[in-house]
């Protein structure tokens, strides 16, 4: 605990304030670096404590609370699972969010892989249509009018839309399909989690502990783990990789996103906790669609904001700057000043200081190594001066 509590005061010391998640962050990973067993413990002890418990709502009649304790990857799964399933529906869905996710749930536990969609378009029974049978028994006025649609129907047929045709159902609701045998399943609503580790850690050469979008530092042995299973698909970041990625581009290509999400761990405005990964990529100096030199997609001119704080930061006066080691530095309307990323993911990851785009050198960068260099000259001129002036011996 002593040599904890001294490495966390090393790391504050410093360092501006930050947000729940990256302060969090912060101090897993000085426990993690000081006590490896500590989340072999921890992990242990959630998986031993896990259980399912649904019991009657005291305080609302007719409803009931279902409590899960599950280890924090598993959590994560189960409501990436339940989110993937609640947003396969269409817009004109008239359920809310949480009862979207509730039905999914509902779903999830009666085998089926989607949730059906509860629109207009998807509500609306077919029209069954006419039997041949039951036309010829009708009256004559019936038989007429049946002649009559089948004359129209000759002449022109696209000009007579079939009654019982419906609007092609594109979400994955089973209201307008029938079940054929031999039928291909349509595949199941994706539920991903990002997971941050080093290639030495998934070979097995160190146990330096990794990180998960949302949830904190992870132990080796479980990044380990999760590289074994079928369904993990790895996203490798090099710097040929990231060479190769266009600068010019206004979208950043997958190995700059990845680095943008995997540099700064979570949302880059001061405090905020949102995910990196369901963060949107910012310019910090706007793109320029007609001169895109002024705001490349490059790596130290990316980085992630949140829909919310992404708008606030377009459409308001609030300014953002971002020096060449990556804190970025946000201005408020009224003047004062505040650091977004105080603790970032090239802290956990050191590596990733090295795949980074160089930025240009700034005016006032050059202008004092200008200034240096004269100095230096004129030194350089006084000494030798000295020396001719004063031969040996002394």
């Amino acid at each position: 605990m002593p040599q904890v509590d001294s490495r966390i005061a090393e790391q504050i010391l410093g360092r501006d304030t930050m947000s729940t998640a990256r302060f969090t962050a912060m101090v897993d990973a000085v426990v993690a670096t000081t006590d490896p067993a500590a989340l072999h413990r921890r992990r242990a002890h959630a998986k031993a404590e896990r259980k399912v418990t649904i019991t009657p709502d005291r305080f609302v009649p007719g409803q009931s609370r279902l409590t899960a304790n599950l280890p924090e990857l598993d959590a994560e799964l189960v409501n990436a699972r339940i989110e993937a399933m609640a947003t396969t529906v269409h817009p004109d869905d008239p359920r809310t969010r949480e009862h979207r996710r509730s039905d999914a749930l509902l779903a999830m536990s009666e085998g089926r892989t989607h949730l059906d969609c509860q629109c207009h378009t998807c509500t609306t029974t077919p029209t069954p249509a006419p039997d041949d049978s039951d036309s010829n028994s009708n009256s004559d006025s019936d038989s007429a009018a049946t002649e009559i649609g089948s004359s129209t129907d000759q002449s022109d047929p696209t000009e007579q839309p079939d009654p019982t045709e419906q609007p092609e159902c594109t979400c994955q609701c089973t209201h307008h399909t029938t079940p054929t045998p031999n039928a291909a399943t349509p595949p199941a609503a994706g539920a991903i989690i990002h997971v941050i580790a080093n290639q030495s850690t998934l070979d097995g050469h160190d146990d330096h502990p990794g990180y998960a979008d949302g949830i904190g530092i992870i132990d080796a042995h479980t990044i380990r783990d999760l590289a074994m299973r079928d369904f993990t698909q790895r996203t490798g970041i090099t710097r040929d990789m990231m060479e190769r990625s266009s600068r010019m581009r206004y979208r950043p290509g997958k190995q700059r996103t990845a680095y943008a999400f995997a540099a700064d761990l979570c949302c880059t405005w001061p405090g905020c906790n949102n995910k990196a990964t369901t963060s949107d990529i910012d310019h910090t100096n706007p793109y320029d669609h007609r001169h895109p030199e002024r705001g490349p997609t490059t790596t130290w001119n990316l980085k992630p904001l949140c829909r919310f704080h992404h708008r606030i930061k377009t459409f308001t006066t609030w300014r953002d700057f971002t020096d060449t080691l990556g804190l970025a530095v946000f201005e408020s309307p009224t003047g004062h000043f505040f650091v977004g990323n105080a603790f970032r993911g090239t802290n956990l990851f050191p590596g990733l200081i090295g795949l980074a785009d160089k930025p240009p050198d700034h005016p006032a960068r050059r202008k004092t190594d200008t200034i240096h260099r004269q100095r230096r000259r004129r030194a350089d001129r006084a000494q030798q001066r000295w020396d001719d002036e004063n031969p040996p011996p002394f």
